[in-house]
């Protein structure tokens, strides 16, 4: 079962009467090498977890890794190991993906052909005894390229309830050539419903993609953002230079329709989409009056889509104490006089991680901080360093209506900077269940008391812990412990953790060359 198709079994958010405990348990210790990495779950049921692990990948030396799959029992024993390594026409293919769908395993592998300046996806069935191939290797996609460092991408999702993948690829292309892409839409066992060749109306200089998306009915959606031809229109002191534009692919990708999503000369910053059950085009994100990287509100809009009209907008400012909210007293001061000189206070640096459907048909929104900063070091020897902070901060939930009127918006507090990791164990794992969402996460136990400044997770610290985060149908936060880093022998990796099931989320932790695993029941 995939992500998405989890989350649409998000029903309409209730208040829970009462709090309710969770249960977990955790396998065994896992040694292996530190270079050996779990890209993701591969399928989880009840006496059964099989994933697919790789060789991390270096930057320096262009090194395609060894993959495998991995068998676990239901006590998290590994029953079965198996290696991976597919080839086409006696060359070593790249292993992208290895995935559940309609209850098979499949793996996307990719072969770039240096004589027909051509790279080429192909899907095959993975035995789920023997964890090894089988079945004929099919092509479903390819892409053309100029040069091989940039050879274009591959990529894949899934409909909410996984009765579709979309299949995309996008082809190098000239600055001023209007960008190329091959989509294709396919049943879960990977059965083509429509594939087609695309060429978007704008050139790859003024058009920048942010997403794609594909509904329960096989439609395809791109979102991007289109910036203007030069002296095309004036440009508005304080205003954006870009708007959204939504291109959707319907009736087997031979309908194209392309969509303008917009409020006035609001300054949107980030936008997500969304198909409702009506089939109308749903967006949710943040706006601004100072720029992209800030948020002053949130707004939601939908779009028709036979008018290709706006047919609801719905606008949230935030507060200053909402903007504020586990600011120190010095920042808080800041704000204050920014605010008293008449300056706009924003939400700084916000990525949109999801927009999860109720049951009801609202959506719940949730976005965290992200951003990085880089410094350098000197040695002694007048060598210098570079190096990368992370940063994984406060977790914004806001909770839209049916009728698309924003209800609530709300805070989960964290604070999360680690160096040259990727971010490894920061951000959070969501599990939704029981009327309420629930987020994990590394923390301290520092941060759970009042009226102190947050502080930096520690995953040396004695004081670390997984922090339980819920949030009910009002909006109110709760925060717990759920256990100590003394507790177990590894450290939550919430990125490769997961909700499986209605009542289940995979855990998965690591520290140096030890793994484990582990299943919280709620």
């Amino acid at each position: 079962m995939t992500v998405k198709s989890i989350l649409a079994l998000f029903s309409v958010l209730l208040i829970a009467q009462n709090s309710l405990s969770q249960e977990i348990k955790w396998g065994g210790k896992i040694k292996e090498k530190r270079r050996i990495v779990v890209n993701n779950i591969v399928s989880h049921s009840g006496n059964e977890t099989i994933l697919f692990k790789s060789n991390m990948f270096s930057a320096s030396v262009m090194v395609k890794p060894n993959c495998s799959l991995e068998k676990f029992n239901g006590q998290f024993n590994q029953v079965k190991k198996s290696k991976i390594e597919p080839t086409y026409n006696d060359k070593k293919l790249q292993v992208e993906y290895c995935f559940e769908s309609g209850g098979k395993i499949f793996m996307l592998t990719t072969f770039a052909n240096t004589k027909l300046d051509k790279r080429f996806l192909f899907v095959q069935e993975i035995n789920r005894q023997s964890l090894k191939p089988q079945g004929k290797m099919r092509k479903i996609a390819e892409l053309k390229y100029r040069k091989r460092y940039r050879a274009g991408d591959f990529g894949y999702e899934f409909s909410r309830d996984s009765s579709h993948i979309l299949i995309y690829a996008n082809s190098e292309t000239k600055r001023n050539e209007p960008d190329q892409y091959a989509l294709g839409v396919f049943d879960p066992e990977f059965n083509e419903v429509w594939s087609r060749e695309v060429t978007l109306p704008y050139s790859e200089s003024r058009f920048v993609l942010k997403d794609y998306t594909v509904d329960n009915n096989g439609n395809a959606f791109i979102l991007g953002l289109r910036y203007p031809e030069k002296g095309e229109g004036e440009r508005k002191r304080g205003k954006s230079t870009y708007d959204y534009r939504i291109l959707s692919y319907r009736q087997d990708g031979s309908e194209a329709t392309e969509y303008t999503a917009e409020i006035g000369d609001l300054f949107l910053t980030d936008m997500m989409i969304d198909v409702s059950p009506q089939k109308d085009i749903i967006c949710a994100g943040f706006y601004s009056e100072r720029g992209t990287w800030s948020a002053k509100g949130t707004y939601f809009l939908r779009i028709d889509r036979k008018t290709k009209e706006v047919s609801k907008v719905s606008l949230k400012e935030f507060e200053p104490d909402f903007i504020t909210m586990n600011f120190t007293a010095r920042q808080k001061r800041k704000a204050k006089k920014k605010a008293a000189k008449g300056k706009s206070i924003e939400l700084y640096r916000y990525d949109l991680r999801d927009l999860i459907p109720r049951g009801d048909g609202g959506v719940v929104m949730l976005a965290e901080q992200f951003y990085i900063t880089t410094y350098s070091t000197t040695d002694q020897y007048g060598n210098i360093r570079y190096h990368t902070n992370y940063h994984y901060n406060t977790v914004v939930a806001v909770s839209i209506s049916p009728e698309g009127d924003i209800e609530w918006a709300t805070k989960v507090p964290k604070h999360q900077v680690s160096t040259d990791d990727g971010g490894y164990f920061s951000s959070y794992v969501s599990m939704i269940t029981n009327e309420k969402l629930y987020l994990l996460y590394n923390d301290t136990k520092k941060n759970l008391e009042k009226n102190v400044k947050l502080r930096n997770y520690d995953l040396r610290d004695k004081n670390g812990i997984i922090m339980l985060a819920s949030i009910d149908a009002e909006g109110n936060v709760e925060r717990r412990p759920l256990m100590s880093n003394d507790d177990i022998s590894t450290i939550l990796v919430p990125k490769l953790s997961a909700q499986v099931n209605r009542k289940e989320l995979f855990l998965f932790g690591k520290r140096g060359k030890k793994s484990q695993m582990g299943i919280a029941t709620f």
